[in-house]
Parts: structure tokens; C-alpha cells; sequence
């Protein structure tokens, strides 16, 4: 989601393409209220919290902001799916780990989803696409350029 928001004239080939985007978000909605819950490493909420509030302008859902050490946020993703708990509903996990949260299950695939609606968007190439997908199945958009070196 936060990928997005940073370029929305770079990511949208269109304002109808927005349109349709958001109309459709509305869409399956419906007039309930609805909250989800990123969990996030602790020093990016900055970054995340304007995306967050044009998505609630243009959609109507809401935001519930998380936070976690970077080095733990990981762990926490892991731990929740291992406890079987729901306690975030979108994670921005350190994009090395995205292999090890892949074949434990914590992660959601979301391949079939990129396929059905990455084609109204224009998402502009970049280094971090390879982090995007594990043994060729989509996981999530990069929203930073973070990295570690050895």
C-alpha cells in the first residue's frame, strides 16, 4: 500500500486508473467501518502516516499504526502466525526475510493479485523488485530502500 502513495502520478497510469482503483476498494468495503493494522519497525511511521491518510481520504478505511523494533519485527511476524494470531493485518517485514516468512506461512502470497490488478497501475521498475517475490510467487511492494551490507 505504501509504495503507492509515494509517486501516485509515477504508479497511476491515469487518474481513471485511480478512480477505478478506489472505486472498487469502496466497493468491496461497503458502509462498514473498516481499520487495518500495519505493523511497522519502529522510525518509519513518519513515511507511512501520509500514504495512510490520503488511502482513508480516497477509500474511507482506517488506520491502526503498530510499531516494533526494526531488528524484531521479523520475529514478531513469525511468532504471530505461529501463535495464530491476528493481531496486524499489513506487515512491513526487512526485505531479507521475506524467504524465511514465505516458507513458514507467515506470509501471504499475493501473486493472483498482482496479476488481476497490477495491470491498472503502471509500477515503475526498480532495484528492489527482487525482493517483492520468493521462488516466483509475489509477496508484497518494497516501501523503502533500506538495505543491510555486509
Amino acid at each position: 500500500m505504501a509504495a503507492y502513495c509515494l509517486k501516485p502520478t509515477q504508479i497511476f497510469a491515469s487518474n481513471e486508473a485511480e478512480d477505478i482503483l478506489f472505486k472498487s476498494v469502496k466497493r468491496i468495503k461497503g458502509e462498514a467501518p473498516v481499520t487495518l493494522r500495519i505493523l511497522h519497525p519502529q522510525g518509519s511511521l513518519e513515511n507511512i502516516r501520509p500514504c495512510a491518510t490520503s488511502f482513508t481520504k480516497k477509500s474511507g478505511i482506517e488506520f491502526e499504526f503498530i510499531e516494533t523494533p526494526v531488528d524484531n519485527i521479523n520475529t514478531k511476524i513469525f511468532i504471530d502466525h505461529a501463535r495464530g494470531k491476528n493481531t496486524f493485518d499489513i506487515a512491513l517485514p526487512a526485505t531479507f526475510a521475506i524467504p524465511d516468512l514465505a516458507e513458514s506461512g507467515s506470509l501471504a502470497e499475493l501473486t493472483e493479485y498482482s496479476n488481476e490488478y497490477e495491470q491498472e497501475c503502471s509500477y515503475p521498475p526498480s532495484l528492489y523488485d527482487l525482493g517483492d517475490s520468493f521462488n516466483g510467487k509475489f509477496y508484497g511492494y518494497q516501501t523503502d530502500g533500506d538495505i543491510y551490507m555486509m
